[in-house]
């Protein structure tokens, strides 16, 4: 007993070692001159950690730093070795000159490392396919907590991962943010501001953003076949969380990132898992004008990754080759790649028009327009889907809005609101192999689609498999004097239009739906001149449509509001919004 009180008591203070605080700068009150020195010197073991306070009263140049199996803060913000309250102004080290290696290595295992209120600059690690990490590479493991905030990350390069990458799988965890600016570094290979294989990534707080990274540009080795992937970050198997607010300073968080392959923004594969979420109403996440000379301006996302955007916005990206906002790929046969856009989390302010796919652009160098102005899919063994719940999708311009390449590859919309896009082809075009559109609950009007083409063009090769095809459920389709549907061969099967209003049924058979369980008169919107494509009060489309379940709305409002009309076919409001108000009965006598 007493041996094991013995053992309690020693584990106890172990566990309550404090942290060994050293200056490192010019002068006789500084302990050390060189970073690497105070690590050598620091103790090694997870009960002992290090904070390093590097003052700015010399230069750091050629810094090429190694922490293995030590626990280490290097934190900045001393003007010199006296000063005892931390600032905010950044100490600078710089990969410049000597060994081209990364500015900070680390390997081993790790507790906690953090990086407080430096930049990180100039890191000038080899550009060839084997390298990681200009400013900082995380290899071994595991790390339990590695911490970047108030940092810049600049102007450093390597073949994968410009400013950071991590490699050493789960458990790890990497946590950027707040206030983090990573900026104009270069992965030759990928990655251009950060990569990330197997481990835990968040971005995470106020003032974070990966902006104006590349990947691309010149290499030692042969350049990547296809270009490279991911401009801002490549997400290789990562579980990563972005939930990182804009300030007047960080507009984006993902922002103005090129690749010369896919992925302009963003890339994920390997089964990545990716969250973008809100941190607060007033600072959405966002992912914006980023540019692929490939597919996929703001992202791309591959082989049984999945990218879920809760209240997010993407806007204003560009790929050359298609996908102007999202492509997505698949070849993994055992897990379908996907993304979602959803209003679930923390909501935005309502001046800031969240849940939101806008401005994006499929064209080429010789402006010629290319598919999926907001969504390309694409398939090639696996199943891929892209789910848009409560978007507004509008101002994107491509040959299509919506693309699916190959069998299995499907774009479904749920209360979604689809509005003032510009498509030279066909605006939903699902023509090839047995690609699936359905539309629930939506509205899709005042688009500009070039004569000729129709809104939605679907292969019937698909419709003997269940949920593939078309299906056009509970929406409203009104673009006069644009056919609703172009089919490459034979006809619709039973019930694939249902309970929708429609400004071109021509084509549509009564066993699909035709007139029998649909309109084609004007549904009349509140004020679509302004972009409010609620339901005028008169609206035929109200109280048209059965209850069901799991419809979603465009603004969050309830569905299946009664408002104690004639039931068509049930309570609900056909379209993207439901509602609230009881509405003049006066033109709806024609239905009793």
């Amino acid at each position: 007993m007493l041996l094991m009180a013995l053992s309690c008591s020693v584990n106890q203070a172990v566990a309550q070692i404090k942290p060994v605080v050293v200056r490192i700068g010019a002068g006789p009150t500084c302990d050390f001159s060189k970073i690497q020195t105070a690590i050598n010197a620091s103790a090694s073991g997870s009960e002992f950690s290090t904070i390093l306070l590097v003052a700015r009263n010399q230069t750091y140049s050629e810094q090429a730093i190694d922490i293995e199996d030590k626990n280490i803060t290097i934190r900045g913000g001393y003007a010199d070795c006296d000063q005892d309250v931390q600032d905010s102004v950044k100490t600078k080290l710089s990969g410049a000159g000597g060994a081209a290696r990364s500015i900070v290595n680390i390997r081993g295992a790790t507790r906690e490392i953090v990086f407080d209120t430096l930049e990180l600059a100039d890191g000038d690690e080899l550009i060839d396919n084997q390298s990681y990490g200009g400013a900082i590479d995380i290899t071994g493991g595991a790390h339990d907590f590695i911490a970047v905030r108030n940092v810049d990350l600049v102007n450093n390069r390597a073949g994968y991962g410009g400013a950071l990458a991590v490699r050493s799988g789960s458990p790890t965890r990497v946590v950027i943010g707040p206030s983090v600016f990573i900026r104009d570094n270069r992965g030759a290979y990928g990655g251009g501001g950060i990569f990330c294989s197997g481990a835990r990534l968040e971005l995470r707080g106020t003032a974070v953003s990966v902006f104006r990274n590349e990947a691309g540009g010149l290499t030692s080795g042969a350049p990547p076949t296809g270009g490279a992937y991911g401009g801002g970050l490549w997400l290789q198997g990562c579980t990563t969380t972005i939930q990182a607010g804009t300030s007047a300073f960080f507009p984006s968080v993902i922002a103005n990132n090129t690749a010369s392959g896919p992925g302009g923004g963003l890339f994920a594969t390997q089964r990545a898992d990716v969250s973008i979420l809100n941190l607060t109403p007033s600072a959405p996440s966002t992912v914006g004008f980023n540019v692929s000379s490939r597919f996929g301006g703001a992202m791309s996302i591959e082989d049984g990754a999945r990218v879920t955007a809760s209240n997010a916005i993407i806007s204003g990206n560009q790929a050359l080759e298609g996908g102007g906002a999202i492509a997505i790929y698949n070849s993994d046969a055992s897990r379908d790649a996907s993304f979602e856009a959803n209003s679930f989390g923390i909501a935005c302010d309502s001046n800031l028009d969240c849940n939101r796919i806008s401005g994006n652009v499929a064209r080429n160098v010789s402006n010629v327009d290319q598919p999926g102005s907001a969504i390309r899919v694409s398939c090639d063994g696996g199943q891929a889907n892209a789910q848009l719940h409560g978007t507004r999708v509008s101002a994107n311009e491509g040959r299509s809005l919506f693309k699916t390449v190959d069998s299995f590859c499907g774009i479904a919309i749920n209360g979604a609101l689809v509005e003032r896009n510009n498509s030279s082809g066909h605006l939903f075009d699902a023509g090839q192999g047995s690609g699936f559109v359905t539309v629930r609950a939506s509205t899709v009007a005042n688009n500009q689609i070039a004569s000729g083409f129709a809104v939605f063009r679907v292969s019937t090769f698909g419709q003997s498999f269940a949920g593939y095809g078309l299906r056009l459920q509970r929406s409203i389709v009104w673009q006069p004097g644009i056919s609703l549907l172009s089919l490459v061969s034979g006809s619709l099967q039973l019930d694939r239009i249902e309970h929708s209003f429609a400004n071109d049924l021509s084509n549509v058979p009564a066993s699909s739906g035709g007139l029998i369980l649909n309109r084609t008169e004007n549904p009349l919107f509140a004020n679509p001149s302004q972009g409010d494509y609620r339901l005028a009060q008169d609206s035929l489309a109200q109280d048209f449509v059965p209850a069901i379940n799991g419809d979603l709305t465009r603004d969050g409002q309830q569905r299946s509001v009664d408002l104690s009309l004639f039931d068509v076919f049930g309570p609900q409001d056909a379209g993207a919004f439901e509602n609230q108000i009881v509405a003049n009965n006066i033109f709806r006598n024609g239905f009793e």
